[in-house]
C-alpha cells in the first residue's frame, strides 16, 4: 500500500524537531546562542529532510551527505572556537538526536501501533497531530532528565564524592571532591591525571607572595618567574579547554602529598598536579574535582 507523504508536514516536523535539539544541544554543552541562529540551522536540516524524500535527489542520500548537513546544521546554529570544539558541539547533537528521536520513536510504538510511520532514506516521517507530537516530546525530555540526573547527579554521583586531602609542607587543606568521568586534565610532562580546585579552596597552601599568579582562574600570556625560590619548581601551566570555550592554561602547583579518603581504605599520591580556578565548583555537594582514574590507581 502506498503512503502519501505530506511536504508540509515533513518540513514542520522536522523543523521543530531540529530546533528543539539544537537548543538542547545549546543547553548541555552551556553554549551562548541566538535564537534566529538556531531557526536557521534548524530550517537547513528541515529542507534537507524534504530534498532526501525526492526520487530525483539520490545523491544526498549518502552517509557523506548526511554528516556534511549535520555538521553545517550546527556551524549555522553556533559561534564556536577551533575544530576541536566544534567537533565536540557536533558530538553532543548527534547524542542529543539520538536521545530524543530514539525517545519519541520508542515512545510512539509503545503507545501506538506504528502504523502511520514511515522510514525513507534515513529521514522519518510521523503523522502526528501537534498534541500528540508535543506530549512525546515532553516525556521523552521529562525521562531523559531523570535519567541524567539518576546517573549524574543523583545517588551515583554522590557515591562518586570523596574527601581528598592536599599538602603542601606543613600545610593541608580537605576538600569535598567529585570524581568527574568528564575530567581530562592531566599534566603535559607526566601524563598523570591532576585535582581541579577553586582557589578559595587552597589559598592558604599558597604563600602570599605567589598568590597574584592564581588569582586569574586562567593564563593566555607569559607568566614571569614566581617570587619563592620553591614555589617556581612547584608552578605548572596547564592546558585545558571546554566546550564553551577555546581553553587556555590552568595555573597549578605540585603538592607534597595527595590523599583520597575511600570507605575502607585512605589511597596516598605524592607530588600530584593540582590546578586552580577562579571558579566556584559543584552546587554545595561537592567544591572541586577529581580525574576517575583517581578511583582506580595511578
Amino acid at each position: 500500500m502506498e503512503r502519501t507523504i505530506y511536504v508540509d508536514v515533513l518540513f514542520l516536523v522536522n523543523l521543530i524537531i531540529n530546533y528543539l535539539n539544537l537548543w538542547l544541544t545549546a543547553s548541555v554543552a552551556k553554549l551562548e546562542y541566538r535564537r534566529p541562529r538556531l531557526f536557521l540551522g534548524a530550517l537547513l536540516g528541515s529542507l534537507y529532510a524534504v530534498l532526501i524524500f525526492l526520487p530525483s535527489m539520490k545523491l544526498f542520500y549518502t552517509l557523506v551527505f548526511k554528516v556534511l548537513f549535520s555538521a553545517k546544521m550546527v556551524k549555522v546554529s553556533f559561534q564556536t572556537g577551533g575544530r576541536r570544539q566544534f567537533f565536540k558541539v557536533l558530538l553532543c547533537f548527534y547524542a542529543i538526536n539520538v536521545g530524543m528521536g530514539g525517545g519519541i520513536y520508542w515512545l510512539y510504538y509503545f503507545v501506538g501501533t506504528g502504523d502511520s510511520f514511515l522510514m525513507k532514506n534515513g529521514v522519518a516521517y510521523l503523522e502526528l497531530s501537534p498534541s500528540v507530537f508535543a506530549a512525546a516530546f515532553c516525556v521523552t525530555f521529562f525521562l531523559l532528565k531523570l535519567s541524567y540526573r539518576i546517573f549524574t547527579r543523583g545517588r551515583g554521583a554522590e557515591k562518586q564524592v570523596r574527601k581528598a586531602t592536599i599538602t603542601v609542607g606543613e600545610r593541608s587543606v580537605t576538600l569535598t571532591a567529585l570524581i568527574d568521568t568528564g575530567n581530562s586534565l592531566r599534566d603535559p610532562v607526566t601524563r598523570r591525571p591532576i585535582v581541579l580546585a577553586p582557589l578559595d579552596r587552597v589559598r592558604t597552601l599558597i604563600p602570599i607572595e605567589c598568590r597574584s599568579c592564581f588569582e586569574g582562574g586562567f593564563v593566555r600570556g607569559t607568566v614571569t618567574t614566581l617570587p619563592n625560590e620553591e614555589w617556581t619548581l612547584r608552578f605548572k601551566l596547564i592546558p585545558y579547554s571546554t566546550i564553551e570555550s577555546e581553553g587556555g592554561l590552568l595555573p597549578a602547583f605540585r603538592c607534597d602529598r595527595l590523599e583520597i579518603l575511600e570507605k575502607s581504605s585512605t589511597r596516598i599520591y605524592e607530588n600530584i598536579v593540582v590546578a586552580v580556578t577562579d571558579r566556584p565548583i559543584g552546587d554545595g555537594d561537592f567544591d572541586s574535582l577529581l580525574s576517575a582514574e583517581f578511583a582506580l590507581t595511578i
